[in-house]
């Protein structure tokens, strides 16, 4: 079983890691916190940077060595695409 736990605040990274956490979801930090989070994690769990993070951030951010990166642009944000399938008969024409 997989544990993920998320932080809302720097520091808490030990302390998850304390319960069993596999996983760290890291929220709302700035770039610094996430640094930070990164060295006291030494490698003992997966790192996630999430909420906030936008596209512009993204190298910076990555640049940290969390292990993921999840910005909301590229899913809840993105700009609306009609992806629709139209069904076809067997004569290519429009069912009614």
């Amino acid at each position: 079983m997989v544990v993920t736990k998320e932080n809302l605040s720097a520091g808490s990274t030990q302390w998850a890691q304390g319960v069993g956490a596999d996983q760290v979801l890291l929220d709302n930090m700035s770039t610094a916190q996430m640094a930070e989070e990164v060295s006291l994690n030494a490698g003992r769990a997966l790192l996630e940077a999430s909420k906030k993070l936008t596209l512009a951030r993204a190298g910076e951010v990555g640049d940290t060595g969390v292990d993921y990166l999840a910005a909301g642009a590229r899913t809840h944000s993105a700009p609306v695409l009609d992806i629709a399938m139209d069904l076809r008969g067997d004569a290519g024409r429009m069912e009614p």
